[in-house]
C-alpha cells in the first residue's frame, strides 16, 4: 500500500514548481518540433475580442519601443500582424481558463521586438488594466540577467569562470569537511555547484551578510551534474557584487538593463511601487487568494536568483541583445555561450546553459528559454535563436500553467492553427523491466537513507525525513528521470545520474537532496 505523509522538507516544495525546469524543456522541445515559419493562420484561437493594450514596431534601434497603441484610424488592431493577434487571443482564452487577472506579454519576430501587450487587470476586482509598462516580478527568469552581468565582468577582464569563487570572495565557505575552492563561477551558473537549493520569500540577511555566516555542505562534488539551486545565482551576485565593488543591484543597472534597454526593469521594491505594478496573487493552502504588492515580501541574499521587477517588454529587449551577438551588453562570445548547452539537464535533449535551458528536438532547430515562479507571479521566455522568433509572458498569478501559453505561441508565429489541445512531449519512457539498474540504497545529507526497488512493473522509492514520509511508485517522465507523485500530482522530480566510467546509476538527484548509492539490491 502506498504511503504517502505530507508535510516535511519534499511538501515545502509547491507541487506546481516541481521540475520546473524539465517542464520548460518540455515546452520548448514542443515549440521547435513543429518545423519552420509559414505564411500567416487565418484562424487563431478562440477567446474573448478585447486585445488590451497594444504595442508594436521596430527595435531595438527604436528604444523605448513604448509607442502607445498603433495607429489604426480608431481600430487598434488594425495594421497588427495577425499572427500577433491570435497569440492575443489565444492567451485571452488561457487567461479565462486559468483564472489569470493580468498577463504582460511580448513577441520577437526575426530577432527583434515585434509587438507588447498588456491583458487583463493588475488586481482581481479592479478594471486597472495592465499595460505594456506594467510591472512584474519575474522570479527564476532573472537568472539569464545574473548571468550575463558576470558574462560582462569576464568581457572585461575582470572574472574568470573557471577560478575559484573564493579567489573573489574569500569569505565564502562551506560546511566542515567540503573545500569551498572547488566551486568556480561556472558551477554557480550552470546549477552544477553541488549547493543546496532554498529560496525563501522573507528574511533580514543581506547578501553579502548571509554569505559571510552560510556554511552550506555540498550535496556532490562540483560540475558531476545539474542540479538546479537558487543559492547557487544568489552567490553569483556576490561575485559580481564583489568583483565590480558596487551593490548587485547597481552592477546589473550599468552592465545589463542600461545597454541592453530595460528601461523599466529594476530591483529596487521602492521604485517598483512608484511605478506602475501589478499585484501578485497567491492561492494559499485554504484556496484563498492572497495579494502580494512590490512591499510585501523580499529576502535580500536571494535577490540575484529571482525577485526583480521587469515588463515583458524589458525581457524581449534582454532576448534581443543576446541574439544580436551582446549588442553593446555582451562580446559575441559570451551572447553566444549563453545560448550554448553548458551541462546535460537530465532529460533527453535538454541542457542548461548560462542562466538559460536549451532543449534540441529531433525534428526542429534548438529552442531556449526558462521558466520563473515566486510568490504572486509566474513567467516563462522562450524563442529560438535559429529563426529569431520568441514569446516573453509574465502573469500575476501563481501556480498557473504558462506552458499553455508559449506553446501556443508558437504555433501561431508558424502562421499555422492553433491546437485545442496540445500534442504530448516526447516520449522518452522505457521498458520497466530494465528499471532493476536503479535498485538500491542512496545515502543522502538531507534526506537520509533512499531505498529503491522494483515491485513488478513498478519503481518504489522509500524515504522518511522530518514530517514526510513516502513509501509509494514513482513515475517515469522519460529516460532517467522519474517523479514522486502524491496525491496523484507530481510533487518533485528525481533523476538518476551514471557513473562516468561504468554507466551505472549512482546518484538520485532532486532538488530536496542528493543521494549517493552506497548498496545495491539484497539478490
Amino acid at each position: 500500500m502506498e504511503d504517502v505523509s505530507k508535510g516535511g522538507v519534499l511538501m515545502r516544495m509547491d507541487r506546481r514548481l516541481v521540475g520546473s525546469v524539465c517542464l520548460a524543456l518540455w515546452s520548448l522541445a514542443s515549440i521547435v518540433a513543429c518545423g519552420d515559419d509559414d505564411e500567416p493562420a487565418d484562424t487563431p484561437d478562440g477567446g474573448p475580442a478585447d486585445s488590451g493594450t497594444l504595442d508594436s514596431g521596430p527595435a531595438p534601434d527604436a528604444r523605448p519601443p513604448d509607442a502607445g497603441v498603433p495607429d489604426g484610424g480608431g481600430d487598434p488592431d488594425a495594421g497588427v500582424d495577425p499572427r500577433y493577434l491570435a497569440v492575443v487571443e489565444m492567451a485571452e482564452a488561457q487567461m479565462a481558463a486559468q483564472e489569470i487577472p493580468g498577463l504582460s506579454l511580448a513577441i520577437l519576430d526575426e530577432g527583434r521586438l515585434a509587438f507588447a501587450v498588456g491583458l487583463g487587470v493588475k488586481r482581481m476586482g479592479t478594471d486597472d488594466p495592465v499595460t505594456p509598462e506594467t510591472l512584474f516580478r519575474i522570479g527564476s527568469t532573472q537568472k539569464m540577467v545574473t548571468a550575463a552581468t558576470l558574462l560582462s565582468l569576464v568581457d572585461d577582464g575582470m572574472l574568470d569562470l573557471m577560478a575559484p569563487v573564493t579567489d573573489y570572495v574569500p569569505s565564502f565557505t562551506l560546511a566542515e569537511g567540503f573545500d569551498a575552492s572547488t566551486v568556480t563561477p561556472w558551477h554557480l551558473l550552470t546549477h552544477s555547484s553541488g549547493l543546496p537549493d532554498a529560496a525563501p520569500f522573507t528574511c533580514r540577511a543581506t547578501l553579502a551578510d548571509y554569505w559571510m555566516t552560510a556554511r552550506h555542505p555540498l550535496w556532490a562534488p562540483p560540475g558531476r551534474f545539474f542540479n538546479y539551486s537558487n543559492p547557487g545565482y544568489s552567490l553569483a551576485g556576490l561575485v559580481a557584487q564583489t568583483v565590480d565593488s558596487a551593490p548587485y543591484s547597481e552592477v546589473v543597472q550599468r552592465r545589463v538593463f542600461d545597454p541592453a534597454g530595460m528601461t523599466t526593469a529594476t530591483m529596487d521594491q521602492a521604485v517598483a511601487e512608484a511605478a506602475d505594478h501589478a499585484i501578485g496573487h497567491h492561492p494559499n493552502d485554504a484556496g484563498e487568494i492572497e495579494l502580494l504588492g512590490p512591499l510585501d515580501y523580499q529576502c535580500d541574499w536571494v535577490v540575484p536568483a529571482g525577485f526583480m521587477f521587469a515588463t515583458a517588454t524589458d525581457m524581449a529587449h534582454f532576448v534581443e541583445m543576446l541574439l544580436a551577438d551582446g549588442g553593446t551588453t555582451l562580446e559575441p562570445d559570451s551572447a553566444r555561450a549563453m545560448l550554448t548547452p553548458q551541462i546535460p539537464a537530465g532529460y533527453p535533449g535538454s541542457s542548461y546553459s548560462f542562466g538559460l535551458g536549451v532543449a534540441q528536438s529531433a525534428e526542429g532547430p534548438v529552442g531556449v528559454g526558462h521558466e520563473g515562479a515566486i510568490a504572486g507571479f509566474q513567467s516563462d521566455i522562450a524563442f529560438i535563436p535559429e529563426t529569431g522568433s520568441g514569446v516573453v509572458v509574465i502573469a500575476n498569478r501563481f501556480g498557473i500553467d504558462t506552458n499553455q501559453i508559449t506553446i501556443r505561441a508558437g504555433y501561431a508565429l508558424r502562421g499555422e492553427p492553433i491546437p485545442e489541445e496540445l500534442p504530448p512531449p516526447p516520449d522518452y519512457t522505457t521498458d520497466p523491466a530494465t528499471w532493476g539498474e536503479y535498485a538500491g540504497t542512496y545515502q543522502s545529507l538531507a534526506l537520509g537513507s533512499i531505498q529503491i526497488e522494483l515491485r513488478g512493473e513498478e519503481l518504489w522509492c522509500t524515504l522518511a525525513v522530518g514530517g514526510f514520509r513516502y513509501n509509494a511508485p514513482l513515475r517515469q517522465a522519460g529516460a532517467d528521470m522519474f517523479l514522486f507523485v502524491v496525491d496523484g500530482a507530481p510533487v518533485l522530480a528525481g533523476t538518476f545520474y551514471r557513473d562516468e566510467a561504468t554507466g551505472v546509476p549512482r546518484w538520485f538527484v532532486t532538488r530536496a537532496g542528493v543521494g549517493e548509492r552506497v548498496a545495491e539490491p539484497t539478490p
